[in-house]
C-alpha cells in the first residue's frame, strides 16, 4: 500500500461465525473470493455483505466481531445475494442497493432485522448505484444523467 494507506485490522477467512465466508468465483469459478463489499459506520465499527454466509457481519474498529444479520429469506431466487455498496448511515442502519427487473431494491439493515424495499418513482433500473450519502439520504445518479437522492 502507499504511505497514506495503513492496515486498520484483519479478518480471516473460515467457518466460524466470527469469520468471514469465501465462495468460488473469478472468471473461471475456481478462486474462493471473500466479501466484495464492506462499509464503516459512523461509530467506528464495520459492516460487511458476506454472500457466502448470507449474513451481513458487524465488526468493530479493530475487527472483532459483533454479530450478523442473516438474509437467506431475501436472497434472489433463494440463492444469489445480489446487494452491493453497501452505505452505514448516521443510525446506524445499512443499505446497499441491487437492481432487478422490478427497478432498483434497497436492503435495509436496523436494529438486527433486514428487509428489502423497492425505491419508488424510477423507471425499472433506472437508478444507477448510490456513491454516496451524507448520513441520512444516499445520492446517486439515473442513466439519463440527472442525479438523485433516495430518501
Amino acid at each position: 500500500m502507499s504511505a497514506p494507506w495503513r492496515e486498520v485490522f484483519a479478518i480471516g477467512y473460515g467457518r466460524g461465525p466470527a469469520r468471514l465466508g469465501t465462495a468460488p468465483g473469478g472468471d473461471s469459478g475456481s478462486l474462493d473470493l471473500g466479501p466484495e463489499f464492506g462499509a464503516p459506520g459512523p461509530d467506528g465499527t464495520w459492516w460487511f455483505l458476506d454472500a457466502a454466509k448470507a449474513r451481513v457481519a458487524h465488526y468493530d474498529m479493530a475487527g472483532h466481531y459483533l454479530g450478523q444479520v442473516g438474509v437467506r429469506r431475501l436472497l434472489v431466487g433463494g440463492r444469489y445475494f445480489q446487494w452491493q455498496l453497501p452505505h452505514v448511515l448516521s443510525d446506524g442502519t445499512l443499505v446497499a442497493t441491487r437492481n432487478s427487473q422490478r427497478g432498483t431494491l434497497i436492503l435495509r439493515v436496523h436494529d438486527g432485522e433486514a428487509d428489502e424495499i423497492p425505491v419508488t418513482g424510477l423507471a425499472s433500473g433506472d437508478l444507477v448505484a448510490p456513491i454516496y450519502d451524507d448520513g441520512t439520504r444516499l445520492f446517486g445518479y439515473v442513466r439519463r444523467g440527472r442525479s438523485v437522492v433516495v430518501d
